[in-house]
């Protein structure tokens, strides 16, 4: 079932994140367009809080991936940055490790979960 703030991922074309201004936008791409095959294995519940933005909440389950805005579930991990950090983080401008190591990526609870987005992000 889809409403105006769930979808699910299809299979989808994908594209350069770069060409989105806002976090949203990059959500709203992300739940029509990653492949689910990239997101199989992925297992959790993720809070993306993105300041300046706003909250998505990410549920992995066996290829099956659901994005709600907000917070809507008790995450397993929660993903902090500031927008332009996510951006240019997805977008492959910033290094994982050292947006980090520089503060500009935080991130609270089950580190390993964490670990696992390295395959989608």
């Amino acid at each position: 079932m889809k409403t105006d703030n769930v979808s699910r991922y299809k299979p989808g074309t994908g594209g350069s994140v770069s060409r989105y201004g806002s976090a949203a936008e990059y959500f709203d791409h992300i739940s029509r367009n990653l492949d689910p095959e990239r997101a199989r294995g992925i297992k959790g519940t993720y809070l993306f809080d993105i300041s300046g933005a706003g909250k998505w909440t990410a549920d992995f389950r066996d290829g099956e991936v659901t994005i709600e805005e907000g917070e809507t579930k008790e995450p397993e991990c929660t993903i902090m940055a500031g927008e332009e950090d996510w951006l240019r983080l997805v977008s492959g401008e910033l290094d994982p490790m050292s947006a980090t190591m520089s503060g500009k990526l935080r991130m609270k609870g089950d580190m390993s979960k964490a670990m696992q987005l390295q395959k989608i992000l």
